[in-house]
């Protein structure tokens, strides 16, 4: 999804179209300012678009909109035409993964993870806020903590809450570390994967995609705060609850 189909989320059809053409021979810069990418053509993580065809915002809702991302689907069919292959990375996505496999019958899941400090801290960086971006509806069950344990607590729900919609039939899951060392056998892990599950991914624009990115990660002794979420990780994630978020750092 591109900056322009998301800014004419509520007409998907022409938005969809406009961004097929004006788009067409864009080539990513590979940079983003918290997941915002400039340009008309830059890379959409599509908030209001998805906040309004399917009512999920980044908190949890059980209440989605039903008829409208219905017709959304139908949609979508006479946009991508030929059976070409829909991508979107939405955050909130990760709240509502069982919809998504009732909208969509061919769906592709790719499941990143990256090692929990880093991650932790960028989210306990990110805002002043104590629950920022994604929220799970389980955060409501945790009160009066500090935010370096709610930066960990709300990393390994989301994780959870991914593990628990989701199977080895739909989804790939790869790390950060390898993405940034390897980008393109990253990107043919998953076209292999997806030719299993018979969808046919095809890259665009292979030949100019870098040989690596620089991993960004944080060591546990940077300062006090990476100190602190460090002790709460090692805490949380031996609890009985977090026990399959756990095994998926564990391999």
């Amino acid at each position: 999804m591109t900056n322009i189909w998301n800014l004419l989320y509520a007409t998907p059809t022409i938005g969809g179209l406009i961004s097929g053409k004006l788009c067409l021979k864009h080539q990513s810069n590979f940079q983003s300012k918290h997941g915002f990418v400039d340009g008309l053509c830059g890379e959409a993580e599509g908030l209001k678009f998805w906040s309004h065809w399917m009512g999920q915002k980044l908190e949890e809702n059980n209440k989605l909109h039903k008829q409208k991302y219905r017709r959304f689907h139908k949609i979508l069919g006479k946009v991508k035409k030929n059976k070409q292959i829909f991508i979107t990375g939405y955050l909130g996505h990760s709240l509502c993964i069982n919809e998504l496999k009732k909208i969509f019958p061919k769906l592709l899941f790719v499941h990143l993870k990256r090692d929990l400090l880093s991650n932790a801290y960028s989210l306990f960086k990110f805002s002043n806020e104590l629950w920022p971006s994604t929220k799970p509806k389980e955060i409501s069950n945790y009160r009066n903590i500090s935010k370096h344990r709610a930066s960990v607590i709300q990393l390994l729900l989301i994780h959870k809450k991914i593990l628990n919609q989701t199977n080895k039939e739909n989804t790939i899951t790869i790390d950060y570390h390898d993405l940034c060392k390897n980008p393109k056998k990253i990107i043919n892990d998953i076209i292999k994967f997806s030719k299993e599950i018979n969808i046919e991914i095809y890259p665009k624009n292979a030949n100019n995609i870098s040989k690596n990115f620089q991993e960004s990660k944080i060591n546990a002794n940077l300062n006090e705060d990476t100190q602190k979420i460090q002790k709460y990780i090692e805490a949380e994630i031996n609890k009985k609850e977090f026990l399959e978020v756990k095994k998926l750092f564990s391999k």
